[in-house]
């Protein structure tokens, strides 16, 4: 954004005039001098009558002093004026680049990051499959010993048995699983802490890139580890499991251990 031009203010130079001025008024008064004395008035009326006429031009030139300094300092007002509205567009100008460049700050890292979400997922491994296919089996494998398991606990509560056959899972694959949540949980925390307007458009970004598999884990692990709690949270903030496919839940009831606005 190219700067207002400044406005050229017209500067008056009054150094000549005054001189020419002074130079008239000495000649002036020279010659009335003259012509007085040659019409028969003596020195001293001569002398009372061109004082009391100088009196006069005297004042005369005060009131046009005060003119010129008048119009001297509305001039100078009002380059003071173009002076600071030009300040204050350089000032928006420099915020609406500095917003610019936050902006692309943070779209480079969210992006570099769910870049390194892709590259997790396709290196993600369960037996012979990798990436969303292994994602796939795992939690295939997650719903078979909870289905085939949970009568062996119908003293504890939903969340307690989920929490047992997650974290007998989990144990197996606590390094692949480990990272995939950090980054997640990094990518939306850094959504969430920026200053960017919109930031639900992020996480709808994110969201997409996500398999109905991946949120199936995301889910219960936001249900069943006590270290998901921040994730849990923004998940409900953000509505990560708006898409969530319902019908492969261990159980329907299980949607109510979040959060509605987790699901809408």
């Amino acid at each position: 954004m190219t700067p207002a031009r400044r406005p050229r203010t017209k500067r008056r130079h009054w150094f000549w005039p005054i001189i020419v001025m002074t130079g008239a008024v000495t000649v002036l008064f020279g010659a009335g001098y003259v012509a007085l004395r040659n019409s028969g008035f003596s020195v001293t009326e001569a002398a009372t009558v061109l004082q009391a006429l100088f009196a006069a031009l005297a004042f005369a030139g005060v009131v046009v002093a005060i003119r010129l300094q008048s119009d001297e300092l509305r001039l100078q007002r009002k380059e003071l004026r173009h002076t600071r509205e030009e300040m204050r567009n350089q000032v928006s100008t420099m915020r609406a680049q500095a917003g610019l460049q936050r902006q692309q700050i943070f779209e480079t890292t969210f992006f570099n990051l769910v870049s390194l979400h892709s590259d997790i997922v396709s290196r993600f491994s369960y037996r012979n499959e990798r990436g969303t296919a292994a994602f796939e089996g795992l939690f295939d494998e997650f719903k078979s010993d909870f289905t085939n398991r949970r009568d062996l606990f119908v003293s504890q509560s939903l969340a307690d048995v989920i929490a047992i056959f997650w974290n007998q899972m989990h144990t197996s694959f606590n390094v692949q699983l480990s990272r995939y949540y950090r980054n997640l949980y990094g990518i939306i925390r850094l959504v969430d802490e920026s200053e960017i307007a919109d930031k639900s458009l992020y996480v709808r970004i994110l969201r997409a890139q996500l398999s109905d598999w991946e949120l199936l884990l995301i889910f219960y692990n936001c249900v069943a580890s006590p270290r998901a709690t921040k994730l849990a949270r923004l998940s409900e903030k953000y509505r990560l499991f708006d898409n969530l496919p319902q019908q492969f839940l261990l159980d329907p009831l299980h949607m109510g251990l979040l959060s509605s606005s987790a699901f809408a």
